[in-house]
């Protein structure tokens, strides 16, 4: 339709946008920035950081049978009994490992040629966006699925006849196609390392956000999560992951480390110590390793067609960007 003049504008996938592109039409960004990354369960925190009140994590779905890439930690009264950790190696430790091995594993340089045309970027490090200034190479995760085979043996997963060491299932969202379609090529690194997924595209709003909102989800999950965005680097950031939004949305995460940096950086009034406590969060982060990425992309980029549009000069807000049709130029024709 935008080929043959029936549309104006539309919202396209980035290598539609080029085709696109190519053939005479022109794209308006909004800056809507927006990271896919993987999550992965672990809700550490024991006290409601909104009420003061106990949290019993260890009682929940997450913590019912020892799941490779769940840590407990060993203060925890933990209902089930755990057995496959390796001599000297405690179960945050075996999970640590499972999760970087996770997040070395997957090409995320191929994920972008091959799904998004070479137009987003690789991510490494949820939360945190690699285009920042403030960005520094140690947070990176190099492809390296050698090396992931090694740490899955060292955390006491070997291989079995079958070449299975485990089995993961992998949910995303069924209503955004870059989501699904990571997951797709994502399952099919972790199949290569004998971690075997299954890809679970779910309706979100009807069976995972209640899992997210009552902290009862186990599973892994692709998302971008709404701290995966532009936000300047002395923001205080990962809301989401800390039992402060207890009642609302949640990306599977309460984590002691963050709720604790995310009140000190709200209250703290000089950016240079503001960027210094987050940066101790990207090293705590990148230890362990809770969101992998995959990639960094534009979200709101919206192709027009010129003979229709002169231009258009959109609003822009520090994530997203706003449509805001009374801003466009008509063409005269």
């Amino acid at each position: 339709m935008m080929l043959t003049g029936e549309a104006d504008m539309a919202s396209v996938g980035l290598p539609t946008q080029s085709d696109l592109r190519e053939a005479g039409l022109r794209v308006v960004s909004l800056n809507g920035i927006g990271g896919v990354a993987i999550n992965y369960c672990c809700y550490w925190e024991t006290t409601n950081a909104l009420e003061g009140t106990p949290l019993e994590p260890w009682k929940t779905e997450p913590y019912e049978i020892d799941r490779p890439w769940i840590g407990a930690p060993s203060d925890w009264a933990v209902p089930y009994t755990d057995t496959d950790n390796p001599p000297g190696m405690d179960d945050m430790e075996q999970a640590r490992l499972v999760r970087w091995a996770l997040a070395m594993a997957y090409d995320k340089e191929l994920i972008n040629e091959a799904i998004f045309g070479g137009l987003a970027a690789p991510h490494h490090l949820g939360m945190f966006m690699p285009f920042a200034p403030e960005w520094q190479d140690k947070w990176e995760v190099a492809f390296d699925p050698a090396k992931s085979e090694e740490w899955l043996d060292q955390a006491g997963f070997p291989r079995g006849s079958d070449g299975v060491r485990f089995e993961v299932l992998l949910k995303a969202a069924s209503h955004v196609d870059f989501f699904t379609e990571s997951a797709d090529a994502v399952a099919g690194f972790w199949d290569k390392i004998g971690a075997k997924t299954t890809v679970d595209k779910v309706d979100y709003r009807a069976v995972f956000r209640p899992k997210l909102v009552g902290r009862t989800n186990p599973d892994i999950y692709i998302a971008g999560c709404r701290h995966n965005t532009a936000l300047p680097w002395d923001w205080p950031r990962g809301l989401e992951n800390t039992s402060l939004t207890r009642g609302g949305f949640n990306c599977a995460k309460e984590i002691p480390k963050v709720v604790e940096t995310f009140e000190l950086v709200n209250k703290e009034p000089d950016k240079a110590k503001r960027i210094e406590l987050n940066n101790e969060m990207a090293d705590y982060y990148h230890n362990w390793m809770v969101e992998s990425g995959v990639v960094v992309l534009p979200t709101n980029n919206i192709v027009y067609n010129p003979r229709s549009v002169a231009g258009w000069d959109a609003l822009d807000t520090i994530s997203r960007g706003i449509q805001a049709p009374e801003y466009i130029i008509p063409a005269s024709r």
